[in-house]
């Protein structure tokens, strides 16, 4: 089917806007000072794999990385949402993704 927009959130912190589509990409647009702007920020990102490239590159020396087929086995696994990490909150992650089997992608 066509891909759709799943989800937008507005990181208010830092003038970003996050678009969110049916096949798990993510797009990046800085919205300026005032906040009228839509500036594209790097490349679309695609968070399946993103998370397969970190669980195989990590699953060998960590214990606690998710299993990669709980990633790439489940064809009904998708990402269910996201939210903006407060500044307070960490200074190194920006965005948590949440996938519908419960596993969380943190992007920084």
């Amino acid at each position: 089917g066509p891909v759709t927009i799943n989800d937008i959130t507005i990181d208010p912190f830092r003038n970003i806007l996050y678009s969110l589509d049916s096949t798990g990409v993510l797009n990046l647009y800085y919205l300026g000072r005032d906040g009228n702007d839509t500036i594209r920020i790097g490349k679309p990102l695609d968070l399946f794999s993103l998370a397969v490239d970190y669980c195989s590159s990590r699953s060998s020396k960590y214990q606690d990385v998710p299993d990669i087929h709980d990633i790439t086995l489940a064809p009904h696994v998708k990402v269910a949402g996201m939210g903006v990490v407060d500044p307070c909150d960490s200074n190194s992650v920006l965005l948590v993704a949440f996938l519908s089997n419960g596993i969380r992608i943190y992007l920084g």
